[in-house]
């Protein structure tokens, strides 16, 4: 017994259990350590069941085909480990306190004479000590290996809640100007994730797009017609939302289309195979429409029309769609400015008037019509001709001069635009098709997906009850976890607990 009073005294002379006991022992004194979570196996049992065949239901839904059985037997498994902590770590805090109570005892008189008349320190058998906190470090690394997986899921839910809320707050907004009732809500909402992920795009992106189009005036069939439309500029145009429902709403107004969707996916239909074949970028070309459209609208400029001549200098000048389309305003209002008597000497002189007779009346002629005549005559006069400077000065003014100059020499670019944007249809829909395809695009998909399947079963108490279930053994885990670590043998990661704590 002499050897084993001397064993005890060697170890605390030695090591620094003699500190650790007593840190132990101030942690514990200030946060007491009890398992509030006990883990009720018959009722997780049932909770398992109902969750396995819940979950099977919706990932079969969603095309992915994960039987019930084997949901239930990772669950099963989860719940068997964290109940076999639960036990572990029951055992862990009982011996805990008998250190509390062996440094109570005055662990200095134990050093000194290590008597095994002291009932307490005859009950602590060291090697006991450090199996305890051997088989506890075993158990927690093995459950936090465990654990990890099923943090990685929750912690994908609760963010995914942010998104949830979002939506939510659009669905919310789209009540107050349409006419949905509350199941048209939940559909619409239901159906936005299965419209974006066809896009590459996300289910916020289409809700608040139907939100715009309903703000804009337009009817609630019209508005969720549109927003797909949208969502069809911002993929194969890789534009944001904002430019796509301004380049719709501002070409629907310009062309009176009336909210018809259909023509409006022809707009962008030409307008995408353009910019694809003249690599020119489709933002620029919405950013133009924006700005002209309606004036050419007004000069009877057909959209076919505006679409080549924005396409011709964009293409040959390199310029922003916003300075095509302030350049195209300007040109076309100078082509029927009959006022400026500068202006109409100069056409005549080109043999471009800008009216023409008929029936024995004076008409204004079409741009479009005026702008042919004028670079037949253009491309014919020597840079040195005084008209050619002339035409420039007086037609493209001051600060157009330059688009003026690559719309005229380069009519044979825009009469090829005009062949593509009439063989467009379905581009644009194979542009997006290829951007959903993409690395951006599969990750919008998947997060709807996920949103989707969250939003789902987030009400379901079953779900939630597994939450709380998980969150009640890590507490545990947490708790024991900042006791035995003095040793530094739990080696868990800082981000379980961390999230514990917030999650909490």
């Amino acid at each position: 017994m002499a050897d084993y009073n001397l064993l005890i005294k060697t170890i605390l002379d030695s090591s620094d259990i003699k500190k650790d006991i007593r840190k132990i022992q101030k942690i514990a004194d200030k946060y007491p350590i009890e398992l509030k979570t006990k883990i009720e196996t018959a009722k997780t049992k049932s909770e398992i069941q109902e969750a396995s065949k819940m979950l099977s239901e919706l990932f079969s839904a969603k095309g992915f085909n994960i039987p019930e059985r084997q949901i239930s037997k990772v669950l099963d498994s989860f719940v068997k480990k964290a109940d076999a902590l639960d036990n572990t770590l029951a055992k862990s805090v009982e011996r805990i306190n008998k250190l509390k109570d062996f440094e109570t005892a005055n662990i200095n008189k134990t050093q000194s004479a290590a008597s095994v008349s002291n009932p307490v320190v005859s009950e602590i058998d060291t090697a006991s000590i450090s199996d305890t906190l051997k088989n506890a470090s075993e158990e927690l690394n093995t459950f936090v290996e465990l654990s990890d997986q099923y943090m990685l899921v929750i912690s994908k839910v609760l963010d995914t809640f942010d998104d949830i809320n979002n939506l939510n707050s659009s669905l919310t907004e789209i009540s107050k100007t349409t006419n949905l009732s509350a199941d048209g809500l939940k559909r619409l909402g239901d159906d936005s994730f299965e419209k974006a992920s066809r896009y590459g795009m996300s289910a916020g992106s289409y809700l608040d797009s139907v939100l715009e189009m309903s703000d804009a005036g337009f009817s609630t069939y019209e508005s969720q017609a549109l927003a797909e439309t949208s969502l069809l500029a911002q993929s194969a145009g890789d534009m944001t939302q904002e430019l796509a429902n301004s380049y719709i709403i501002a070409a629907n107004a310009a062309y009176e289309y009336n909210g018809k969707a259909e023509k409006l996916n022809a707009v962008i239909d030409g307008q995408y195979l353009i910019a694809d074949k003249n690599r020119i970028a489709m933002t620029d070309m919405a950013a133009a429409m924006n700005i002209a459209g309606t004036a050419a609208s007004d000069c009877n400029v057909s959209v076919n029309d505006l679409s080549a001549m924005i396409g011709t200098i964009e293409a040959v000048t390199g310029l922003d769609g916003n300075q095509v389309g302030s350049g195209i305003t300007s040109i076309l209002t100078n082509l029927q400015d009959v006022s400026s008597s500068k202006i109409v000497s100069t056409l005549d002189k080109a043999n471009a008037s800008m009216t023409e007779m008929a029936g024995g009346a004076e008409y204004l002629r079409n741009p479009i019509s005026i702008i042919k005549d004028l670079a037949e005559t253009f491309t014919k006069l020597e840079d040195s001709d005084p008209l050619k400077s002339e035409i420039l000065a007086n037609i493209g003014g001051e600060y157009q001069s330059e688009e003026l100059s690559a719309l005229l020499n380069n009519m044979d670019l825009f009469n090829q635009m005009l062949i593509d944007y009439g063989n467009s249809s379905g581009s644009a829909m194979q542009g997006a098709q290829e951007s959903a395809d993409s690395f951006d695009g599969s990750l919008s998909r998947l997060n709807n997906t996920w949103t989707n399947l969250v939003s789902n079963v987030a009400d379901s108490s079953v779900f939630i009850t597994v939450i709380n279930s998980l969150n009640g053994v890590l507490s545990v885990v947490n708790s024991i976890s900042s006791v035995l670590g003095s040793w530094g043998s739990i080696t868990l990661g800082a981000g379980i607990f961390g999230f514990v704590k917030n999650f909490a």
